[in-house]
């Protein structure tokens, strides 16, 4: 897992209620022209640290678990584009649609308890 490149997770829930939202807000109150960034709330991850929080999650409800193994970026296969740094920027969600997205840990931890309870 790559231990060195950032992104920002977005869970289907989030998602849908944003959707949800927009689908729902009079036109006079969002710009319809603007680009609008989306992601869970919360600190950007790499793949690595994101995979760990979640089986860590999961050893609250298994015992057995996968082992991870660090590589860097730089090593990530080569025909494929992908930057580094993958961070949206919630800020106009948040203030044009009066919007706060949930965080992604604390979706992570909802579906695994859904899952494992």
């Amino acid at each position: 897992m790559i231990y060195d490149a950032m992104s920002s997770p977005t869970s289907c829930n989030n998602l849908i209620l944003i959707i949800m939202k927009i689908l729902t807000i009079k036109k006079n109150v969002i710009n319809r022209n603007s680009i609008y960034n989306f992601c869970d709330d919360g600190p950007s991850v790499s793949p690595y640290n994101f995979t760990f929080f979640i089986l860590n999650e999961v050893k609250k409800f298994k015992k057995n678990v996968p082992n991870l193994f660090k590589t860097e970026f730089k090593n990530y296969n080569k025909n494929i584009v992908k930057p580094q740094y993958l961070t949206l920027d919630n800020s106009k969600v948040i203030k044009d649609l009066h919007y706060k997205p949930y965080s992604w840990k604390s979706e992570i931890r909802k579906l695994i308890k859904e899952k494992y309870s």
